[in-house]
């Protein structure tokens, strides 16, 4: 493991996670949550949509409060921190103080962090690095696709440190996004820019605006006359000379 600032250590996930009976908890299996569940509105399900979008407002998947209650060890919380675990591993989704009070599919793990220790942020930006991915990468090849799952993660090693720092980190790595952002944008208004040059210059080049007119110059259509005469033309007679030497 590479060396920590000083004051740094490495922690394991149940030295950051809350006290709640369910702090970490996967999805429950596919046979307790099928389709025929669903209902119209009621509690949200949380799956992999949500997180690969960073949106928790999208999908329109619920379950009636019977089910819910059935489910309550999966049931998630504002600040609860969300992890992809198939295919596209890896990817977090930290739920904001306005997330609907619902559960997760099984294809997610959702982790309830102490707040006084750990930052939901600080955890996502740590989990999505490609330190940590390198971790888990060799744990999670060899199977048709990607996994994670809930062992792997409590293995993973997580740096403490203070809040103050985390927050420091966090204020320079939203400072650098969006930096990128504006330079991302600088790019595109380039690009838009560098194409209504060239139509510009175009429309002036077929319309006789690029460069000064020459009336003694050749009309393109008497140019292209001239080109396709020549091509018909003849290429000269061909002589044709017998064995004997008589043409």
């Amino acid at each position: 493991m590479p060396e920590l600032p000083e004051g740094w250590d490495w922690a394991r996930l149940d030295h950051i996670q809350s006290h709640d009976k369910y702090a970490v908890k996967a999805g429950p299996f596919g046979s307790a949550l099928k389709k025929e569940f669903y209902v119209q509105d009621g509690y949200k399900i949380y799956g992999q949509e949500q997180v690969i979008r960073n949106d928790s407002d999208y999908g329109d998947y619920f379950i009636d409060e019977h089910k819910y209650e059935e489910l309550a060890s999966c049931a998630v919380k504002p600040f609860d921190v969300l992890i992809s675990l198939v295919g596209t591993i890896g990817k977090v989704l930290v739920l904001p103080k306005t997330a609907r009070p619902g559960i997760i599919n099984p294809r997610l793990v959702k982790i309830s962090l102490n707040l006084n220790c750990y930052r939901a942020n600080f955890f996502k930006a740590y989990f999505e690095s490609g330190f940590l991915r390198s971790l888990y990468a060799n744990e999670s090849q060899g199977t048709a696709m990607d996994i994670l799952n809930l062992g792997m993660i409590q293995r993973l090693p997580y740096p403490l440190c203070s809040v103050a720092e985390q927050d420091k980190i966090l204020e320079v790595i939203e400072a650098r996004l969006s930096e990128a952002d504006q330079l991302d944008q600088t790019i595109t208004t380039a690009l838009q820019q560098a194409e209504a040059l060239r139509q510009s210059i175009l429309k002036k080049a077929f319309s006789d605006q690029l460069v000064p007119q020459d009336p003694n110059d050749e009309p393109a259509s008497e140019l292209l006359a001239r080109i396709r005469a020549e091509r018909l033309a003849p290429q000269g007679n061909l002589v044709v000379r017998r064995k004997g030497g008589r043409s």
